[in-house]
This record gives C-alpha cells, structure tokens and sequence, in this order.
C-alpha cells in the first residue's frame, strides 16, 4: 500500500516505523517486526506491507521544530 505524506506541515521529518517483519504472520510468528528511521518530506510517500493480520504505526517528529 501507498501513503502520501501530504498531511505533514513543511520541513524535514523524521520517520520511525514499527513494522510487520517479512515473516511475520498472526498465527505461525506473531512477535516478529522491525523498527527503521527514515528521513522524509511532505512530498514524500511511504510504501508500506503488511503481514497477515499485521499492522504498522510510524512516529513522525519535525526536525524542523527542535
């Protein structure tokens, strides 16, 4: 799946990304995920894979605003 970043303000950002790991699966290897930074724009767009029965959650913090 595609998310645009258009919802953000101007400025630099910082993305922290809790993700389902490649393997991961609700019944057969639940707890496996993975945490990344990135570091993005509002022009940006994220692609985002989810596990069966998985999910995501991302901490956005503006650098810009430190």
């Amino acid at each position: 799946m595609e998310v645009s970043l258009s919802f953000l303000e101007e400025g630099d950002y910082e993305a922290t990304i809790y993700a389902d790991h490649e393997d991961s699966d609700w019944r057969t290897n639940p707890y496996d995920y993975t945490i990344s930074n990135l570091k993005i724009v509002k022009n940006d767009k994220l692609l985002i894979k989810l596990g069966q029965g998985g999910g995501q959650a991302i901490r956005f913090k503006h650098l810009s605003k430190l």
